[in-house]
């Protein structure tokens, strides 16, 4: 038996609204029921979220009628037309949408997804960014548009945009881009690309967005501490630490790329010297030597003649069986 569905704490500063708790907490079972392929019954709802009878049933109507969830016979979706008809619950996945974008060094991509994050449009365009942001930018909204016309999803489903960029972002959302994206500065894409689309917009920063979507959906849905290290055009890092997404004081936690590991180095992009970007990142090791990258081996243990080698494990297990 699945474990009920934690409880929702409301912060400090914001009302308790018992309605909403509900719903979320009916939403986060379904959402659950749905990764495991399984369907719920009002029952199995108030099982498995501890809410009332009437509350659960109340809930449940609103998203009815929303559009949220489809309420189906049980026996009939089986195939099967004996004895009374149980009623199970799903998520419609038609019911919302939501678009991604991926602005990175040299393309952008942009997907629309259904409530269930599957894409129903995908489509990228190969580009060089680094300089063109107001052409960048009208070029995703025309994406945009070709994801609604193709698909034919009504703008009042869509309910945002998600924008992940290769480029510092501090917690303000500011986007850092000198040196690193000259033509980005003083540029504020949030208010670009909603001015351009009508859509909400949120921006964040790639790595971080990576991170994120392996702690909610991917490999790393068990992990409370999870450092992910995306290897592009360029070198950066999302952390999640204790279940929380882990920003810094200045919101540039994971900025791994332009550590400076070499003082007399290669000059970079941003125009440091010997910043970890020149020696580690992809295009960095296209371009190096054969022999230094012979020089460049680690000789691990693991690696020499006869050496046993542990058997793997997962990483987010944690010793736990």
């Amino acid at each position: 038996m699945s474990p009920p569905v934690p409880a929702v704490r409301p912060t400090a500063d914001s009302p308790v609204n018992l309605r909403s708790l509900g719903r979320v907490r009916v939403l986060e079972a379904l959402a659950e029921a749905r990764r495991l392929s399984s369907r719920l019954s009002r029952p199995d709802l108030m099982r498995r979220t501890g809410l009332a009878r009437a509350t659960v049933g109340s809930v449940i109507a609103d998203l009815i009628r929303a559009g949220i969830v489809t309420d189906e016979d049980a026996n009939r979706a089986d195939g099967l037309r004996t004895g009374r008809p149980a009623r199970t619950l799903s998520l419609n996945r038609h019911a919302a949408y939501a678009l991604g974008v991926d602005i990175g060094r040299d393309h952008v991509r942009v997907v629309l997804c259904d409530l269930f994050g599957e894409p129903v449009w995908d489509r990228d365009l190969h580009r060089l960014v680094d300089n063109d942001a107001d052409d960048v930018l009208t070029e995703t909204a025309e994406l945009i548009g070709q994801a609604q016309r193709a698909t034919g999803v009504p703008a009042e489903r869509i309910l945002g945009v998600g924008v992940g960029i290769a480029c510092p972002i501090d917690r303000q959302g500011t986007l850092l881009a000198e040196g690193i994206m000259p033509g980005w500065v003083g540029v504020r894409p949030t208010d670009e690309l909603r001015e351009r689309t009508g859509f909400a917009v949120r921006l964040v920063n790639d790595a971080n967005a990576a991170v994120l979507a392996e702690h909610r959906h991917g490999v790393a849905q068990r992990c409370d501490d999870v450092i992910y290290i995306r290897l592009s055009t360029g070198i950066g890092a999302g952390v999640i630490s204790d279940g929380r997404l882990l920003l810094g004081a200045g919101g540039l936690a994971g900025e791994l790329g332009h550590v400076t590991v070499e003082s007399s180095g290669a000059i970079c992009r941003c125009g440091n010297r010997g910043c970890l970007e020149t020696v580690a990142s992809p295009a960095a090791i296209a371009e190096a030597p054969v022999d230094g990258q012979r020089r460049a081996r680690v000789d691990h243990p693991a690696d020499r003649p006869g050496a046993r080698r542990r058997p793997r494990r997962d990483p987010c297990d944690g010793g736990r069986r």
